[in-house]
């Protein structure tokens, strides 16, 4: 597996591409400018066979029209975050910011799947609570968790259709199984691991 981290867009998005030892990538989060990051993924010689929202908040999918158009790739989202990536526009305007809907997805992921892109598979996991349909994908040592759990934090809930509750149960039950070493990619902001998450987050006692 090897990692590219792209961070950009109009609040400093990470979108990842991951690729197998063949250059077969996946897309997570295409809330940065495509050409922009087909500059790495081309030098890195790889190809887009997948593109993947982990939410549908405009910062994660303001660009995924653009993403799905430049790599003719099939784009994945959940169903319940549909509603939102399609008028995501409407919240960017919350934040005085402007951008483009998000089309609807090519394929459903839903808790419990698994994800085969090249070489690797990544088991879908529902951590809905920060916004609905939020998954995060997990492959061995690997968990990409989108804006649920930050190094030092966690997603917000004070946004439309969030449930902290929800939100902390999902922490626990779905990422705070996974072993200490594991790395957590978070949709912003530095990698952190689950070990250090579970002694050192300062929300921690709302999972344990």
């Amino acid at each position: 597996m090897r990692i590219l981290t792209c961070p950009g867009g109009p609040v400093m998005t990470n979108t990842f591409v991951i690729a197998d030892d063949d250059g077969v990538a996946l897309v997570i989060d295409p809330g940065h400018d495509p050409a922009t990051v087909d500059d790495e993924i081309r030098r890195a010689g790889w190809t887009v066979a997948a593109i993947v929202g982990t939410h549908g908040h405009f910062d994660h999918v303001c660009c995924a029209a653009d993403a799905v158009a430049l790599w003719h790739a099939p784009y994945y989202l959940h169903a319940d975050t549909v509603p939102v990536a399609t008028t995501c526009g409407q919240h960017a305007q919350w934040f005085g910011l402007r951008c483009e809907n998000s089309p609807a997805p090519d394929k459903l992921l839903a808790h419990g799947d698994t994800l085969t892109v090249g070489q690797l598979t990544y088991a879908i996991r529902d951590v809905s609570g920060h916004c609905p349909g939020s998954i995060a994908l997990l492959t061995p040592g690997h968990a990409f968790v989108g804006d649920v759990l930050f190094a030092g934090s966690i997603g917000r809930v004070d946004l439309p259709h969030s449930d902290g509750d929800l939100l902390m149960a999902n922490i626990r039950d779905q990422l705070m199984v996974l072993p200490d070493d594991t790395i957590v990619y978070p949709g912003h902001g530095e990698n952190t691991t689950i070990g250090e998450e579970r002694r050192w987050n300062p929300f921690r006692s709302a999972w344990q």
